[in-house]
């Protein structure tokens, strides 16, 4: 083959790898939008333009942390994978379609010597002012801190320094979830200030030693320098538990001041609060929590919810909503009927394939991975069922099908939300004699958290991760 053939070759190749990026990239959005209601991004402004950029973040929900990134980055990074992925049925041609680089970890019982071969690709893409994604824990994990960092990406970053991406830039991003059972739950993806290699190097690399992987101080300077960066931007609880207890003290918290009607609170708002609470000292966090206690017992046994109490709904209001929720689904009920019956059967197999996974960390991943197979598979038949008054007529349907399920499901949410409301407006009115006291008792509870000079509530800084 001549040089041009081969120069056509390696160009058509490339043009195929960003078209697949590219259709990828849409269907995981598409994916994340039916398993997750929302993802909130804090810290877009420290995603940098037209540089290769290395990103860095915890790993807690298995196959989801990609897909939120790819949500964040507005792209499909080059993600590294550990190398037993390829081992599992139906998972190498996933892998390999998201153009995903296996690396060997030595806990796996596998050498490391062919992770040359896996930074060398790294720092060729990152060279090409391209993305890399890597989660330096090595794990996915269902723990509610950060574990420990592997040098893995210190060197992917010092090596693609050295081979031609002198403007590297390295982007640590923290991911949590509301609810790793839940299937449709919220996600928060915090984007923590980029690690300008060049900028830094100085303070990294010991004086008169070269900027490579091989500079073992180097590399331990860079990784400290990594978890560090993480560290500010992911969760930091000393157990489940403490996590569930302050995330839902911080959505109590972050409600307190909200207009009447607005029973929205911001993941990140809330978890702010909670990871401020976290840092406090023993004693503070046990006085808040007992308060936390007392306060959902007076809810419970009244059968009161929080987010109908403050900043509560006024009678006008929740009827203004109805009226307009019901209008929706009036006009959009034929097409979400169609769309319901549609996924219906796919997502009865994903929500069955997930209760059967008993490990959190899993859930997400099996319920990912089963979504890929089962939805499109059954779109295609039921295109191939109305190719029959024509190929536009199904190849129509096949591109409505995800549309109109996301639509049923979001009116479907909507209605459910709406009796709800109605169910505690009637419930709170017809106990109202009680309310002055569990109002009370809510007002204890915000006092406990005013913690340190502004409280964990107040306008401090962003939230760090509190030292085991």
């Amino acid at each position: 083959m001549s040089p041009v053939e081969i120069d056509r070759t390696s160009q058509s190749r490339s043009v195929s790898r960003r078209l697949l990026d590219r259709a990828l990239t849409v269907v995981a959005r598409v994916a994340l939008r039916a398993f997750l209601r929302r993802i909130e991004i804090d810290g877009r402004s420290n995603l940098p333009d037209d540089r290769p950029i290395l990103i860095v973040a915890n790993h807690f929900n298995g196959f989801l942390d990609p897909g939120v990134l790819i949500k964040v980055f507005g792209k499909l990074p080059r993600f590294l994978a550990k190398s037993t992925l390829w081992e599992r049925p139906g998972v190498p041609l996933l892998c390999s379609a998201a153009g995903m680089i296996p690396i060997h970890r030595p806990e796996d019982g596998e050498g490391v010597d062919g992770n040359r071969d896996v930074f060398r690709s790294c720092h060729h893409v990152l060279a090409e002012g391209d993305t890399v994604g890597i989660f330096p824990e090595g794990f996915t994990h269902d723990l509610p801190a950060l574990q420990h960092i592997h040098t893995g990406a210190a060197r992917i970053a010092l090596g693609a320094y050295a081979h031609g991406a002198p403007d590297l830039v390295v982007i640590p991003v923290g991911l949590m979830y509301e609810d790793k059972f839940a299937t449709r739950s919220r996600a928060l993806a915090q984007v923590g200030q980029p690690i300008d290699l060049g900028a830094e190097l100085a303070e990294l690399v010991p004086e008169g030693t070269e900027a490579s992987a091989a500079n073992r101080p180097a590399v331990d300077a860079l990784t400290e320098r990594i978890a560090a960066g993480l560290r500010t931007v992911s969760p930091g609880y000393e157990s489940a538990h403490e996590a569930r207890c302050l995330g839902r003290v911080g959505e109590i918290v972050a409600r307190t001041d909200r207009r009447p009607g607005d029973t929205y609170v911001p993941l990140g708002e809330q978890e702010r609060i909670a990871r401020e609470l976290a840092r406090a000292d023993g004693g503070d966090r046990e006085r808040v929590l007992n308060a936390l206690g007392r306060y959902q017992l007076d809810l419970d046994l009244l059968h009161m919810r929080d987010h109908l109490l403050v900043p509560g709904y006024r009678g006008i209001g929740l009827a203004r909503r109805t009226v307009v929720s019901t209008l929706m689904i009036a006009i959009l009920a034929v097409p979400a009927l169609l769309g319901a019956l549609w996924n219906l059967i796919p997502a009865a197999i994903v929500r069955w394939a997930g209760n059967r996974t008993r490990t959190p960390v899993r859930k997400g991943t099996v319920r990912l991975s089963v979504a890929l197979a089962v939805f499109p598979i059954t779109w295609l038949v039921v295109a191939l069922l109305d190719s029959f008054a024509g190929f536009w007529s199904g190849l129509l349907v096949f591109l409505l099908a995800p549309v109109l399920g996301l639509l049923a499901v979001g009116l479907w949410e909507e209605s459910v939300r709406v009796v709800r409301a109605w169910v505690g407006w009637f419930g709170i009115r017809a106990r109202s004699g009680s309310v002055d006291e569990v109002l009370a008792r809510r007002a204890r509870l915000v006092a406990a958290t005013e913690i340190g000079e502004t409280g964990a509530h107040g306008q401090g800084g962003p939230p760090q991760q509190r030292k085991a």
